[in-house]
């Protein structure tokens, strides 16, 4: 059952799309991490919730940074 928010299934949506496209495979990803590739594996397919911290995480893995802008409307 995924836990996603339509905010939090974006977020993901982006980082798995950084992932796929990154020269870098779960199995890395994950022991860079100290995690298990099971738990990254459910974290991208939204089987469990990616919190902020956990997709900096991964996207600093990929040679990326999450960056959020909060803005006046």
């Amino acid at each position: 059952m995924r836990t996603d928010t339509p905010s939090q299934d974006t977020l993901r949506q982006l980082v798995r799309a950084t992932v796929l496209a990154s020269t870098k495979d779960q199995v890395y990803i994950s022991q860079a991490m100290g995690i298990s590739q099971k738990h990254l594996s459910q974290v991208l397919t939204g089987r469990v919730r990616m919190s902020l911290d956990m997709a900096d995480r991964i996207l600093a893995v990929c040679g990326k940074r999450l960056v959020l802008h909060i803005v006046n409307e």
